[in-house]
């Protein structure tokens, strides 16, 4: 005889949603944003909330849950909306998986922006400012992270940075590179965090599009 292993899914999801007098693309932005948008990955509704009681009195079932928060909401310059997420997945054990992510948009446009957007060097320059910042880090609080020396940092943050992360905050005069548990430390450590002031990172005291 087979034994069947049933799972059920729970999840939570914030939407922040933009006002119109922001922006005359709000619409739009808002639609970025929005849940059910392909682009920002399947929810799964609460339609099977019985089967899931029913999963948890059973010894063979598991159940995974998903919780994903608006941890902040900023704008810059009166031009830049940062809208920063954050998630937690449990599906059993000591601890589940905590995760962030920032998004950005141009509030004259419309636009989704990336790191590329304003930053106008090359990748190696990028990973190499990440890194040479994670190695400071370092030699102030070795203990939080897995290397056992600053160049062993250094070199682990340099392979691991991109330009095409999302994991990096805008702020007003400096944005700020993230590591997300396990990436350079164990759990305990929580998200490392580097700041990149703008005139080391786009030459400027302020956030601006390389387009202009």
């Amino acid at each position: 005889m087979l034994g069947l292993q049933y799972n059920c899914f729970k999840n939570y999801v914030e939407n922040f949603v933009l006002d119109s007098k922001y922006s005359a693309h709000a619409d739009e932005i808002n639609k970025l944003l929005a849940p059910g948008n392909p682009e920002n990955g399947e929810i799964v509704t609460d339609a099977y909330a019985d089967d899931c009681e029913w999963h948890n009195g059973d010894e063979n079932s598991s159940c995974e849950t998903v919780d994903a928060s608006i941890n902040d909401v900023r704008i810059i310059d009166d031009r830049f909306l940062e809208v920063c997420e954050s998630d937690y997945w449990y599906g059993g054990g000591a601890h589940g998986n905590p995760g962030r992510s920032e998004r950005i948009f141009d509030l004259t446009t419309g636009e989704e922006l990336g790191i590329t957007d304003f930053y106008s060097g090359t990748e190696e320059a990028f990973k190499t400012l990440v890194a040479e910042k994670v190695k400071e880090d370092y030699q102030k609080d070795p203990e939080k992270y897995f290397a056992g020396s600053a160049d062993e940092a250094y070199s682990e943050a340099y392979e691991s940075a991109s330009t095409e992360s999302s994991t990096i905050m805008w702020e007003q005069d400096h944005a700020v590179y993230y590591f997300t548990p396990y990436d350079l430390g164990p759990f305990a450590s929580g998200f490392i965090e580097v700041a990149l002031p703008y005139t080391e990172l786009l030459g400027t005291n302020h956030l601006t599009r390389i387009a202009e």
